[in-house]
């Protein structure tokens, strides 16, 4: 799924017919999916999403084990989805299959409890995977959980060399963050918490790392925002546990001041970077990224997720494009200003734990 292209078995179509015997041999497909479920524990009623199912073994095998539970197979590939409806005909339990993408998955929000995947976020580019984890985030429940087995960091050693002929088969690019352990930080920056890594497991053609994530509650998330009046403008101002938390519940402010947060669905990830002299630029800059990227692309957001090192900020937004008649935006902000601009520590004792500040006044 690079691109508007399938992802075929085994990365070319005409290996398809050879993708489970392959599979078995070379990933121990047997072991790392019975290690995949057990880790999952799926309970009796739950609805459970296998994430590129490809030909449906792992689908089977929940829905064979979990009777009781739902189980929903999907795959862009419908070829291969052809081979898994026929595996799964004699099948127990409720079991179907769906052709879609990861990106756009065809479900309304928040309807299943357990969303599995393996061998599969290796064949997505960093921006299709942030785009994945967003849609997965939107259709689990909060509480519902992500499991995921795929490709980690080699270890040791030898690891790297069997899972160099992985990397050129899949390509370097799509494989660059599993073979340096950043799955798990990919997972956490699109809103799961917690978000660990539950184990390893050598194969023959590398490591693969078993990754366990959660929706959290929305009670759970740290931080707040509000609003302050400024003559024929507006201020927005963020708190957070951190200096990051504080940023991102100031770009909340800033979308709340356009439309209603609730009519903004994550499904659409932009990557943006940016620097300041100090924090208090660092911050309008910061602000300004956003509302570059909402006019130019024509978008709103409703999460944020921010790193800084330094002065240096990189941060994923997720949002949709604009539908006038569903969010009503109500003003056009202009960018950012330097009065009322502040960041830094509260000092206030009002919220011991809300300790960092970022605010300014925008010019709408």
């Amino acid at each position: 799924m690079n691109g508007k292209a399938i992802v075929h078995a085994l990365s070319w179509r005409r290996l398809t017919g050879i993708y489970d015997p392959v599979v078995a041999l070379a990933a121990r497909e047997r072991a790392f999916k019975r290690r995949l479920l057990a880790q999952a524990a799926i309970g009796d009623g739950m609805a459970v999403l296998d994430l590129g199912c490809g030909t449906g073994t792992l689908a089977i095998q929940v829905a064979e084990r979990y009777p009781r539970a739902v189980v929903t197979g999907l795959d862009a590939d419908p070829e291969v989805l052809g081979r898994a409806r026929r595996k799964a005909a004699a099948a127990a339990g409720h079991l179907h299959f769906d052709l879609g993408t990861a990106t756009a998955l065809p479900y309304p929000d928040r309807i299943f409890d357990r969303v599995l995947s393996t061998l599969f976020f290796h064949h997505l580019t960093a921006d299709q995977k942030c785009l994945a984890l967003a849609e997965v985030w939107r259709v689990l429940r909060t509480g519902g959980e992500l499991h995921i087995a795929d490709w980690d960091q080699p270890r040791p050693w030898p690891m790297h060399a069997l899972f160099f002929f992985v990397r050129l088969m899949d390509g370097f690019a799509v494989t660059r963050d599993h073979a340096a352990g950043r799955l798990p930080a990919l997972i956490s920056a699109a809103g799961f918490s917690p978000t660990e890594r539950c184990g390893r497991m050598n194969t023959p053609t590398g490591t693969l790392g078993f990754f366990r994530a959660m929706r959290p509650a929305e009670t759970a998330a740290g931080g707040r925002y509000e609003h302050f009046e400024h003559e024929a403008d507006i201020g927005i101002r963020g708190f957070g546990s951190t200096l990051e938390e504080a940023f991102a519940q100031a770009a909340l402010a800033l979308t709340a001041v356009i439309c209603d947060l609730r009519s903004v669905a994550p499904r659409e990830c932009v990557q943006v970077t940016c620097h300041g002299e100090n924090l208090d630029m660092l911050f309008v800059n910061w602000i300004d990224a956003i509302i570059f990227e909402m006019a130019t692309r024509s978008m709103l957001f409703s999460r944020y997720t921010v790193r800084l090192s330094a002065l240096e900020l990189a941060a994923e937004l997720y949002g949709e494009p604009i539908d006038v008649a569903r969010h009503q935006p109500a003003v056009e902000v202009k960018g950012a200003t330097l009065t009322e601009l502040d960041v830094g520590c509260t000092g206030d004792g009002s919220d011991s734990a809300l300790r960092w500040r970022a605010q300014c006044v925008i010019d709408v």
